[in-house]
């Protein structure tokens, strides 16, 4: 049965004069209330005169008013929150009305509207980070809409530098069902930083399957958005994200400005620029004129051979226009290609024995009179230990004395099976493209020198 309200409809409460209840907690009660010279406003009234619950309101009111204009955070308009309350009198806290983010998402709940305000609220959060402040009580009752955007509400447990300790070491902290474990015991000892990761997570997962609480413990597979009934929308690419979020150990976790990153690229996931259409007109017959001699003295072509490793199939789109382009261009010239490049790509590592994958193709030449120079370029997926995958690209020279080197190379770090790999790709297939002419000009350099000194 819901407890009724201490309040009652024309109560006056400081200047206040309540006039709709909007529901309660178990940090007091809300009403729509006015004043001659303001219009409606959402009045929080604190039941509590003294104690933890009181102090933990006068911080709260001390935090906004100090963080007042900050964007992201619901502004603070009036409050009154003194040392010591009379019988009589009342704590209270006046904030613009505005609209629970799980009641703006609609039913079933639109998924880039509830990512897009979780991604806001993850974006304050790590501003405020920077300054060592922090919520401690993120669940969806607390992120807010106001002028269309996320803002977050209730600091009654917000951590920032010289605040005291409120409450016991072994006590608790965090909103019921949503504080990550560190939270439940010592909390004092615990970084609240990866502890509002993982509870924004999983107000994100409560507002995407509208559940009013989440799984315990870390996400896993068992929890994907789509075997809890969220279906299209790429929905499947956040579960990587979720899981990222919510490790058992805290360090092992997503930072809240990565975790608001990764929310950001899924929003927009197609901003990488396309791979544009390559143009190799003309490069066949220069380098079939450069080593024309050699070609005359070795009939032999080698056989092409293609094998290509690959870590996902979706190297294969963004890469199968150049292998095939590089190809032919290896044939007519005489030459030979291949796409197996397990020891080509050795400068590339960057973890010595990691795991690596490669899609890429190399132009070379075999024969009783090898040309000793090669040229190669491609992708390649390293496995980190963080869980992450590096990709890298790049165009590589192997000098006839047996140097090798790289003409260009790129890299980026991104969590697997996620919109980031995706732009990853695409970005770094384009860049790879972008600087072929530069590394064909090296590779033409080589091919003269080698040629000179037969």
């Amino acid at each position: 049965m819901a407890k009724r309200p201490v309040l009652k409809a024309g109560d006056r409460v400081g200047p206040w004069t309540v006039t709709d209840f909007l529901g309660s907690g178990g940090n007091g009660e809300v009403w729509i209330a006015t004043r001659p010279d303001v219009d409606r406003v959402a009045l929080k009234m604190i039941p509590h005169r003294s104690g933890e619950r009181y102090e933990r309101f006068r911080s709260e009111v001390q935090w906004l008013t100090r963080h007042s204009g900050v964007g992201g955070v619901i502004p603070l308009l009036d409050a009154y929150a003194p040392t010591r309350l009379t019988n009589k009198e009342r704590g209270w806290i006046a904030m613009p009305i505005a609209t629970r983010v799980a009641d703006g998402v609609g039913s079933p709940p639109e998924l880039p509207l509830a990512v897009r305000h979780v991604a806001e609220a993850a974006a304050t959060l790590a501003e405020l980070a920077q300054e060592g402040s922090y919520h401690r009580d993120l669940k969806p009752d607390n992120l807010l809409v106001l002028d269309r955007h996320c803002v977050l509400a209730d600091f009654g447990l917000v951590a920032y530098p010289d605040r005291p300790p409120l409450t016991a070491d072994d006590r608790p902290l965090g909103a019921f069902g949503f504080m990550a474990d560190e939270m439940k015991v010592r909390p004092a000892d615990a970084d609240p930083g990866p502890a509002d990761v993982w509870s924004l997570a999983k107000t994100l997962w409560c507002l995407a399957v509208e559940r009013a609480y989440p799984p315990e413990g870390p996400f896993t597979t068992d929890h994907s958005l789509t075997g809890h009934g969220v279906s299209g929308q790429r929905a499947y690419q956040l579960d990587p994200i979720l899981i990222a979020a919510t490790r058992y150990a805290p360090t092992d976790r997503l930072s809240m400005r990565d975790f608001a990153s990764e929310l950001n690229v899924w929003l927009a996931p197609l901003t990488a620029p396309e791979v544009q259409p390559l143009s190799l007109e003309g490069l066949s017959r220069t380098i079939a004129a450069v080593t024309a001699p050699a070609a005359a003295r070795d009939s032999a072509h080698m056989e092409a051979v293609r094998e290509t490793n690959r870590l996902w199939r979706r190297f294969e789109e963004p890469m199968q226009e150049l292998n095939r382009a590089l190809a032919t261009v290896a044939i007519d010239a005489g030459f030979g290609s291949s796409t197996k490049l397990t020891d080509r790509f050795d400068g590339l590592r960057s973890l010595p024995g990691a795991p690596i994958y490669h899609v890429g193709t190399m132009i070379h030449r075999r024969g009783p009179e090898p040309m000793p120079v090669a040229f190669y370029g491609g992708i390649v997926a390293e496995l980190l230990p963080d869980n992450r995958v590096r990709l890298m690209v790049g165009w590589a020279l192997e000098h006839f004395d047996g140097r090798k080197r790289l003409a260009w190379s790129d890299a980026a770090d991104v969590l697997p099976a996620t919109a980031s790999e995706d732009v990853a790709i695409r970005l770094l297939a384009a860049r790879l493209s972008a600087n072929l002419p530069a590394a064909v000009a090296e590779f033409l350099q080589l091919l003269e020198e080698w040629q000179a000194q037969l």
